[in-house]
């Protein structure tokens, strides 16, 4: 298919057909293939295309339809006919694993045709080094997924420390706690075995010398209660 966001170039030809060859190199392989198919097909039989070519693909369109499409990377091989500079062969290499020739002849000559796909070719495989340039210097998904994963490992297990502190905090809080409500509790037993048998009524020259003490020691308890 041709893509309209790439530059292209259209030539005017005549599109004699193809043949299938054994080797997909060789200026001698491209003109016995060239030979073969001029002595097969009648000059009347021939196709008036436009060669459509760009920095992937190259078309023959025959009245608005195309009845050959080539891609750049799948031409190992073109050039011009030895017998007659107006006919050029173009080598494919298809998916099957075979090689055809196909054979053109332009107006004049084929040296601007085979210019043009020179050109093509060669943007096409600066386009390639470009890209694979690119991807060598842009993070995988993988990297990037091992990066995720560390970050998180690394978020779980410094929630996990913030809470292991957070109990360990909770749970001298509890000790403190407890220390106190036991010494609260210890307080109240003193005080109700030593202080609270004193009545009201003894004269105070009667009560041991400690009661005051102690008495003000009640006094800054109840206040803290």
């Amino acid at each position: 298919m041709l893509n309209l966001n790439e530059p292209h170039r259209k030539l005017k030809c005549l599109y004699a057909g193809f043949i299938c060859i054994e080797s997909k190199l060789g200026i001698r392989t491209m003109n016995q293939a060239i030979q073969t198919v001029l002595q097969k097909i009648h000059p009347n039989q021939w196709l008036p295309v436009y060669v459509s070519i760009s920095p992937s693909t190259v078309n023959f369109f025959y009245q608005k339809h195309i009845v050959v499409n080539l891609r750049i990377c799948s031409v190992p091989f073109f050039g011009i006919y030895n017998k007659d500079e107006k006919i050029c062969g173009i080598i494919q290499h298809t998916a099957d694993n075979l090689f055809l020739c196909h054979v053109l002849t332009c107006p004049t000559n084929a040296i601007e045709l085979c210019k043009t796909l020179k050109a093509a070719c060669e943007l096409r495989y600066q386009q390639c080094v470009d890209s694979r340039m690119f991807n060598t210097h842009k993070p995988s998904n993988n990297l990037l997924d091992e990066s995720k994963r560390r970050l998180v490992e690394h978020s779980d297990k410094q929630i996990k420390s913030e809470q292991i502190l957070h109990m360990n905090i909770v749970s001298q809080l509890e000790k403190v706690k407890c220390g106190l409500f036991r010494r609260i509790y210890q307080q109240k037993n003193w005080i109700k075995s030593n202080l609270l048998p004193y009545s009201s009524d003894v004269i105070l020259s009667d009560k041991p010398k400690s009661y005051d003490k102690y008495n003000q020691e009640t006094m800054d308890f109840h206040h803290l209660l």
